[in-house]
């Protein structure tokens, strides 16, 4: 999905550059090609497909991402060209170049790129903006909470303001569930739900005072007795009825204000397609994971400190300040040696320390509250 998204967004940029081109507007056009290369394939596209670039090298969903990407490059320098002329010539000549054959020795001599209307898919568009709606109003309702993204939610729900993003939501399932780093993902359509939020109604004694006077006490106390849903949506409607000591009683809107209320476990956000709410319960399972996460980044930073190949596989040890965190780590051991490429991984708590002298890197790290030191070996070939 990603990929066809991406392809049918770089026909629809093209299309756009060459309407403000053709019109003279080139702050407009070269604008567009910046959007697209810092918003779609940046901050998109290329955490999509991480995962992908990892796989063996002949994995054809690996081989297909990165056909996409160096299509979407070649493309992109071709329009980019007359605005950075020398830039685009350095990347066509020294990258390029490298990987395809038959291309002309200069980026001004190949063809300014036209749009290619079967890549185009407007649906698939409009479904991963979607995706970023999501992605923005999770994040938002993540830090309310003080929770990195780098650590795993139990659930993350949307309520969509409609059938059609509801159903654009649900087909994203696979891809959310990894980019919003949550273990489910839900769409609804429902409201409020008492699972989520808890609605309560309080009363505008300003407005309802001087026509309800000497009924106020009783008719405070009978609108807390009243379904808050269903008296919300008969005032959406115009106005609402209700009986207060056999007495029949006319609200309009203004009378009451209605306040919603969240359980501890959830967090909330509105967006333009609805309201998501992120489950931050914190369980052992999900430390783990989210402390093991943010272990593979660390090492992934000394790896490039070394500039591996991304296939080169090493020897490692991670030695934690607390014994708790190394119960956590092994829960996820494979996975650890899985993304860090490593052959032989040692985990050692407080209690030990381990033989430093066979490791070629060391480096040390703090994770919050913990302490972390990691040494690394590149092992050849």
């Amino acid at each position: 999905m990603e990929d066809k998204w991406l392809l049918s967004r770089l026909e629809s940029v093209v299309k756009e550059y060459h309407e403000h081109m053709d019109k003279y507007l080139w702050h407009q056009a070269g604008r567009v090609l910046l959007e697209f290369i810092s918003e779609d394939l940046s901050r998109v596209y290329l955490p999509l497909v991480k995962k992908r670039v990892w796989l063996d090298s002949e994995d054809p969903k690996k081989v297909m991402a990165y056909d996409v990407m160096y299509y979407t490059l070649q493309t992109f320098i071709r329009a980019l060209n007359p605005f950075t002329p020398f830039l685009s010539e350095k990347i066509h000549k020294d990258f390029l170049m490298r990987f395809a054959e038959g291309l002309p020795e200069s980026v001004n001599l190949t063809d300014m790129p036209m749009t290619v209307e079967k890549l185009m898919d407007k649906e698939m568009e409009a479904t991963f903006d979607v995706l970023q709606e999501l992605r923005t109003s999770s994040s938002h309702a993540r830090n309310k909470r003080g929770v990195k993204l780098r650590h795993p939610v139990a659930k993350v729900t949307l309520i969509a303001v409609d059938k059609e993003t509801s159903k654009r939501a649900d087909s994203l399932k696979e891809l959310l569930l990894d980019d919003l780093n949550t273990r489910d993902f839900e769409s609804l359509l429902t409201d409020v739900m008492a699972e989520f939020t808890k609605l309560s109604v309080k009363p505008n004694y300003k407005a309802l005072g001087p026509r309800y006077k000497d009924m106020m006490k009783d008719l405070v106390a009978q609108l807390q007795k009243e379904d808050a849903i269903k008296l919300r949506d008969a005032l959406d409607q115009g106005k609402a009825t209700m009986q207060v000591k056999g007495k029949k009683v006319e609200l309009v809107e203004g009378d009451v204000e209605f306040e919603e209320s969240l359980p501890e476990h959830l967090s909330y956000a509105d967006s333009n397609i609805g309201k998501v709410y992120v489950d931050v319960t914190r369980t052992k399972e999900l430390e783990a994971e989210g402390l093991v996460r943010d272990v593979t980044r660390r090492v992934q930073v000394m790896r490039k400190e070394l500039d591996l190949k991304v296939e080169q596989s090493i020897d490692i040890v991670l030695h934690f300040s607390d014994q708790e965190s190394v119960e956590l780590a092994k829960m996820y051991e494979d996975y650890l040696k899985t993304e860090t490429r490593a052959v032989t991984l040692d985990l050692a708590g407080p209690d030990r320390e381990p033989g430093w002298k066979k490791y070629s890197y060391i480096k040390e790290w703090e994770i919050d509250d913990l302490k972390l030191k990691v040494g690394m070996t590149a092992i050849d070939g």
